[in-house]
């Protein structure tokens, strides 16, 4: 959104709330540690070369649909659709 908020938003085919514990996004330009802020509690960000990541590593928690759960330093202009690093990640 125009805050710069991050959501999980899933389509109604592949219905993900209360089942979604890792979101993991792949981006064209680089990407720091510094770039975002979580507003979860005990949410974790990863963030790797070309991609960030923000899930819970307690095995228990997961994220909720359509709630904020993390604010960018930036737009989210460059997310690479089309790689495979990009998912979330839902326990059937």
């Amino acid at each position: 959104d125009k805050s710069n908020n991050l959501y999980l938003l899933a389509s109604p085919n592949t219905p993900t709330d209360g089942r979604a514990s890792t979101i993991e996004i792949a981006l064209t330009d680089a990407f720091a540690e510094s770039d975002i802020a979580s507003l979860l509690d005990d949410l974790t960000l990863m963030v790797g070369s070309g991609f960030f990541g923000l899930g819970f590593l307690d095995g228990v928690s997961k994220l909720p649909d359509g709630e904020a759960i993390a604010v960018t330093s930036r737009p989210l202009l460059d997310i690479d659709v089309d790689s495979v690093k990009t998912a979330v990640v839902a326990s059937p």
